[in-house]
């Protein structure tokens, strides 16, 4: 069968399986819960983020006993079903994304929001950041991904289209990978310096995007 442990375990007495009560229960959100994200250690500390369809986002400090440190019950204007945190020397940065098609940039010790970035044209589908905190990713029902350099003041510096809705995203090694809503994953070219067309490419929609966000 192609997957044996799922058909194993299916046809095991699940009785038998082991189960455990939750350490902690939080009742924050007044709707469904679409998106968690945990931090890399900053300062000490480590944090959990939560977002949904009631438009707010949570912050709690989960080293100990967890508490919330700050929250915005109204983080953006519409239903919100992605959040990352950042990592390496942007570890103390929290991205969000939602239906009112911005991201928003969010310091994790204040809660401040410190930028926004209205470059999509449709809702926000998902968003990552890369391992080292180079690079922040999204796409958006507009069928485009958009590539970010966060040293850059997050510019946008390379976008990728094809009439498919892109609905989840991540970056893996220089690729970045994207599942789309026709059931075809989809490897791109991560950008890099040698890219000559990207970078082409790249600085005209940049001019296009900054001239229509302004």
């Amino acid at each position: 069968t192609p997957f044996p442990y799922t058909t194993r375990f299916r046809s095991a007495n699940r009785s038998s399986v082991p189960t455990e009560d939750p350490d902690a229960s939080i009742t924050d959100h007044n709707g469904i819960v679409l998106g968690v994200a945990v931090s890399d250690e900053v300062d000490g500390t480590h944090y959990m983020a939560s977002v949904g369809n009631d438009y707010a986002l949570y912050v709690y400090n989960i080293t100990g006993r967890v508490r919330r440190v700050w929250d915005n019950t109204i983080a953006h204007n519409g239903v919100i079903p992605c959040v990352a945190f950042g990592h390496g020397a942007c570890s103390n940065r929290l991205f969000t994304g939602g239906w009112d098609s911005v991201i928003k940039v969010w310091n994790v010790a204040t809660g401040d929001c410190v930028k926004e970035l209205d470059y999509h044209q449709e809702r926000i589908a998902d968003l990552r950041v890369c391992s080292d905190g180079k690079w922040l990713v999204s796409s958006s029902a507009d069928k485009n991904i958009l590539l970010y350099a966060i040293e850059e003041d997050y510019k946008p510096i390379a976008r990728y289209y094809c009439n498919d809705e892109c609905k989840c995203v991540c970056i893996v090694g220089d690729e970045i990978a994207a599942g789309y809503a026709s059931g075809v994953i989809r490897l791109w070219p991560l950008y890099k310096e040698g890219y000559i067309s990207y970078v082409q490419r790249s600085e005209e929609h940049t001019s296009e995007l900054q001239s229509r966000s302004a």
